[in-house]
């Protein structure tokens, strides 16, 4: 008896330590068949500047930016082995890296995203358009100390936009500058996130305004109007006064009747007090002429030497005249000389920029 239970113990041992050797060799044993390759659907979108941009992966190039020069995009699918890995960015016959991207196994769908500017690579771009008027004063825009847009005198900043690249979290400073002193108008700063953004501006000769709170006609059928001046003239011999006139829309503006509108324009490059214009009658135009200050005719300007005659339609504006509308004119004025002909004779024009344009959407 004992010996069969001696016997029986022994078995009992060595059955718990097979057993344990099993469980053991199971926990250490490879798969038999390793994870077949994850498949991705890999979008690329960017732009670049003067470079073909190459994506590599393992060594290898999966996809070119196909021009130097734009946006680009593309599409492909792509094996990963491994649960993540990494898309080198450089530029086309050179080994250096510009940027890295994530890829990863466990996600079918995915875009990586470069906007390259000539400089550096980006993650997020978005686009700034510019939207300003500085009368005749060239103000530039500056982007961290880089001039990207310049304009003034009457025209219109150049570019209109431009896109600028993000980093995560990533901040730029914005300047506006007077090209002439050097002095800083303006200071703000941008953020990503928002693709589409926007500066607005008008320089009235002092200071840069983002916003003006633009005064409404009390009676909606009216127009609001105010204005300032300023001559870039020699022989400007101001102040001076607008004067309202009225007159059928088919004839001359020097042939309209002068009503009893006027505004004093103050001296000093503000805008005027604001007078309201009601509805016209049908068939009649309103317009406006620039008069030496008090008198309803005479020019603001010294024509002893000017090349006569003098042409009659000097200084005359007509009125667009939109019910309801604020038109807050910001306005300069210009010589033109005819030496020969039937139109010789010396003109002076009147140049309006409506400011609220530069403010509407």
């Amino acid at each position: 008896m004992k010996q069969l239970l001696k016997t029986n113990k022994i078995t009992l041992t060595v059955v718990i330590a097979m057993i344990s050797f099993l469980l053991f060799s199971c926990k250490k044993q490879e798969k038999v068949f390793p994870d077949p390759p994850h498949i991705i659907k890999l979008e690329i979108r960017g732009s670049t500047v003067n470079d073909t941009l190459q994506f590599v992966k393992s060594g290898k190039v999966i996809a070119e930016s196909g021009k130097s020069e734009g946006e680009f995009g593309m599409n492909l699918l792509l094996t990963l082995d491994e649960p993540e890995a990494e898309i080198q960015i450089r530029k086309k016959g050179q080994t250096d890296i510009l940027a890295t991207r994530k890829i990863v196994a466990d996600k079918f769908e995915q875009v990586i995203r470069c906007y390259y500017n000539g400089e550096k690579a980006y993650d997020e771009t978005i686009l700034l358009k510019f939207k300003g008027y500085s009368g005749s004063s060239t103000l530039q825009v500056l982007m961290d100390g880089r001039v990207i847009c310049e304009g003034g005198n009457s025209v219109y900043y150049s570019p209109s936009e431009v896109n600028i690249g993000f980093e995560p979290n990533q901040k730029h400073q914005i300047q506006i500058r007077n090209k002439a002193t050097n002095a800083i108008l303006l200071t703000k700063e941008i953020s990503g996130g928002e693709a589409i953004q926007n500066l607005r501006f008008y320089f009235d000769g002092f200071k840069v305004h983002e916003s003006i709170n633009f005064p409404k006609p009390s009676n909606p059928a009216n127009i609001l109007f105010t204005a300032k001046f300023t001559s870039a003239l020699d022989v400007y011999n101001g102040p001076i006064d607008i004067v309202f006139f009225s007159g059928i829309s088919t004839t001359k503006l020097y042939e309209h009747t002068a009503t009893n509108i006027r505004i004093e324009i103050p001296t000093d490059g503000s805008f005027s007090q604001a007078i309201e214009l009601p509805p016209a009658e049908k068939g009649i135009t309103y317009s406006y002429k620039l008069v030496k200050r008090g008198t309803l005719n005479d020019l603001p300007y010294i024509l002893t030497n000017e090349l006569m005659p003098i042409k009659p339609e000097s200084s005359y504006r007509i009125v667009d005249f939109r019910a309801g509308y604020t038109l807050m004119a910001d306005i300069m004025d210009r010589k033109n000389i005819r030496t020969s002909g039937i139109t010789k004779g010396t003109s002076f024009s009147v140049i309006e920029t409506d400011i609220k344009f530069f403010f509407d959407n």
